[in-house]
């Protein structure tokens, strides 16, 4: 079943976050989705500060244009992913002409029609092992592409970091493509992925 996390499900949801961080620290680091930051996981003890994560979740329950989404067998979460307007999530790492500046395979006239403020931001999207390969991770993406459509984003950006070839790819499937990068990050280690909703 995929439904909302809500704060009674933070427990649940921060052990997932730390799995995820485990098999793929790189991941946490490339990109804003964050969730487990500097600043409430320890990386010695591999332990989050519960604070910080369960204010994430509370908030995110309480905004009605934010998400965290979960897919619970037996009462257990198994997988997960968060969607938050692009323009709140602090982290918008380029101005509106740098944004505009996209590859061939995006459609230029697409993103100069877009708005900043029209943009949502997929992060965090993990499926646990013992559920991989079975269609999981894309009913997750289609129930948060649902999401989008309901508070109306016209479209959905993430970064994937370039050694996560599998995830790239599962992108690519469901019509992302990649954009370019600002001229100031272009050092970074990402690939940056947009597709309307």
């Amino acid at each position: 079943m995929i439904r909302e996390i809500r704060p009674l499900d933070y427990i649940a949801f921060r052990n997932l976050r730390a799995l995820a961080y485990r098999e793929s620290p790189l991941s946490f680091s490339s990109g804003s989705d964050n969730i487990i930051d500097h600043t409430s996981y320890s990386a010695s003890s591999k332990t989050v500060r519960p604070h910080s994560l369960f204010n994430i979740v509370k908030q995110s329950y309480q905004l009605p244009n934010h998400l965290i989404a979960g897919i619970f067998f037996d009462q257990q979460l198994h997988a997960c992913c968060t969607i938050r307007p692009l323009k709140q999530t602090g982290l918008i790492r380029q101005t509106p002409q740098e944004y505009n500046v996209c590859s061939n395979a995006l459609n230029a006239q697409q993103v100069q029609e877009d708005n900043i403020s029209n943009i949502a931001e997929l992060g965090g999207l993990y499926v646990s092992p013992n559920i991989r390969r079975q269609g999981q991770a894309s009913e997750l993406l289609d129930y948060c592409l649902e999401h989008c459509r309901r508070h109306h984003f016209n479209a959905i950006q993430l970064d994937v970091h370039k050694n996560n070839q599998i995830a790239f790819n599962f992108y690519q499937k469901h019509g992302f493509v990649e954009i370019a990068l600002p001229s100031n990050q272009t050092t970074l280690n990402i690939h940056r992925m947009k597709r309307s909703v």
